[in-house]
């Protein structure tokens, strides 16, 4: 299977409302062997935090949503998590850091490597129809969600800067943890709030 067809068969819009892509550099060394590690291990327990954030956000699995970790270094490495591998209920992070470090040894999801660099993924996905907002303290106040949205956002480190996205949103001019972020966004489309950013 090609990278492309495993992604966007794993991620296509006409199944998905909403996919996460969070930003983090890949971290040296091989993966821990229990999810605590994860703490040392390039702080990937925020990815972890994330996880539940927005994929179980009421403990529930999110079958309409999706997310991709992009660990990025000069061999990139793309975590994605879509409904099909994952369980239906999660609520801890000790379950979510263990099914990361699945995913980092290639036992459950999908792992890609090498990943694309992230302007040829983002142009991938946006050529299947989403609309890629880079979330920043910068951007524009997110005022709801519109199906078929893409939110990138950093996890310990921003994105970098010109990538091919359709806007910049945020949630308020603080910078935020990402699974706080994950979350608002998240109780937006709760509430039914279908706007774009103003």
């Amino acid at each position: 299977m090609t990278i492309s067809s495993k992604i966007l068969d794993s991620v296509s819009t006409g199944s998905l409302d909403t996919v996460w892509i969070a930003y983090g550099r890949r971290p040296e060394g091989p993966p821990p062997r229990r999810w605590k590690g994860l703490v040392g291990y390039g702080r990937l327990d925020i990815a972890a935090r994330v996880l539940l954030a927005a994929l179980y956000p009421g403990g529930t699995l999110e079958r309409d949503s999706a997310l991709l970790v992009y660990l990025d270094s000069d061999e990139p490495l793309l975590l994605v998590f879509e409904p099909g591998c994952l369980p239906d209920v999660m609520i801890y992070e000790h379950e979510s850091g263990e099914v990361l470090v699945q995913a980092l040894r290639g036992q459950v999801c999908h792992r890609v490597e090498p990943a694309p660099r992230l302007p040829e993924l983002l142009e991938m996905l946006r050529g299947q129809g989403y609309r890629v907002l880079q979330l920043s303290e910068k951007g524009e106040r997110l005022q709801g969600h519109v199906p078929g949205t893409m939110y990138l956002l950093g996890l310990r480190v921003d994105p970098p800067e010109g990538l091919p996205v359709d806007g910049y949103a945020s949630i308020g001019p603080c910078s935020y943890l990402a699974s706080h972020v994950v979350a608002y966004i998240n109780a937006l489309k709760r509430l039914g709030g279908e706007a774009g950013s103003s």
